[in-house]
């Protein structure tokens, strides 16, 4: 993913967690062998993820993977 695409994903994690009202470590403890740096550097766009990692971003946050990068609910 490009610089800016992993930065705007970046922004909505942060808000998405924000909206939950949970840590980056609570985030990390919700999904299996993540870690407190991780969620911090997916949220400055720092950091590539794989797809199986956007998924299981979008469930610990309770929201589709569709949602998750478009930042828009599915139809």
């Amino acid at each position: 993913m490009s610089d800016c695409i992993l930065k705007d994903l970046g922004k909505h994690i942060a808000k998405l967690r924000a909206k939950e009202g949970i840590t980056q470590r609570e985030l990390a403890d919700r999904i299996e062998k993540m870690t407190q740096d991780n969620i911090h550097r997916y949220e400055l766009g720092k950091a590539d993820m794989r797809v199986s990692t956007l998924y299981a971003l979008a469930e610990a946050l309770g929201v589709s993977a569709r949602t998750l990068v478009t930042h828009r609910n599915a139809p």
